[in-house]
């Protein structure tokens, strides 16, 4: 009965998230920098919540907690233990699991595949540097390091951007982000590209950073993706070929453009072929 009043007004995500936030941010202007935070998940079902919507729903008002409070000038780490409680007559026992989420992106690019199958947690701010709408890719960077983001259709957003990523790992060619929510905190300048080498791109060390190069256009032609259209164009630089798909339904752009000496900056991805090891880089 201890519990009824307080855990009677946290049984929805809104009331969790809100709750978990503000204890974050309390905290924080407190000057504590490191906080442990100790509840019991099942007493947050009695309106239908499952467990994990629960842990989730914490997880993401501690997230939104040190945002603000890193706005404020405060800097906190804030982790979950979970308490299982088995109670029957006067015998209880409970244990606790750390549910932290991965707050950078450096730390998502540490994981081996087998830990990016597991589905970690992730709350990381970062820039965008390539989304169109009507396409669910996302690419995020943040200082020297970059991902790719599954998100929704119908965005918002544009390069330079910057956002707070939350949802779960996935393992794929490198570790990606599947996105649970995609939230813009205020628009910017994009990362400042660097001059990208073919033996950079063939090696994926660039994937998903905005870059800059200098090629020569070997063909140029108007094709349609998932019903958009892009200028796709066949480049050699100094090292190989490359592709590069340029944001635009406009045919005119294809004038004068074959043989010619071009300087692309945009976004990289790759297309990885098993059978022949191979990784065909594209600039977007």
């Amino acid at each position: 009965e201890g519990f009824a009043h307080t855990t009677a007004v946290m049984q929805t995500k809104d009331q969790l998230e809100r709750v978990a936030s503000e204890s974050a941010l309390d905290l924080a202007r407190d000057g504590v920098v490191y906080a442990e935070i100790r509840f019991a998940p099942e007493l947050h079902t009695a309106r239908g919540l499952t467990l994990d919507e629960v842990v989730t729903a914490v997880v993401d008002g501690f997230a939104r907690g040190a945002h603000q409070a890193r706005q404020e000038g405060h800097t906190i780490i804030v982790r979950a233990i979970l308490c299982v409680a088995f109670a029957l007559g006067c015998a209880a026992s409970a244990r606790a699991v750390s549910a932290a989420p991965l707050t950078s992106l450096a730390a998502v690019h540490a994981l081996s595949h087998a830990e990016a199958a597991q589905g970690l947690p992730v709350a990381f701010e970062a820039s965008v540097t390539y989304y169109r709408k009507g396409n669910v890719d996302l690419f995020v960077q943040d200082g020297d390091v970059a991902i790719y983001v599954e998100t929704v259709m119908n965005a918002n957003l544009i390069p330079g951007d910057r956002v707070l990523v939350i949802g779960k790992t996935r393992d794929s060619f490198r570790p990606e982000i599947l996105s649970e929510s995609v939230t813009l905190l205020h628009h910017g300048a994009a990362p400042d590209p660097v001059t990208a080498a073919f033996r950079q791109l063939i090696r994926a060390e660039l994937d998903c950073r905005r870059v800059t190069l200098r090629a020569v256009v070997r063909s140029a032609n108007l094709v349609s993706d998932v019903r958009l259209k892009n200028v796709y164009l066949q480049l050699l630089m100094d090292g190989g070929n490359i592709d590069a798909e340029v944001v635009s339904g406009d045919a005119s752009v294809l004038r004068d453009l074959l043989d010619s000496e071009i300087e692309v900056t945009g976004a990289v991805a790759g297309t990885y072929a098993a059978s022949s090891n191979g990784f065909t880089p594209t600039s977007t």
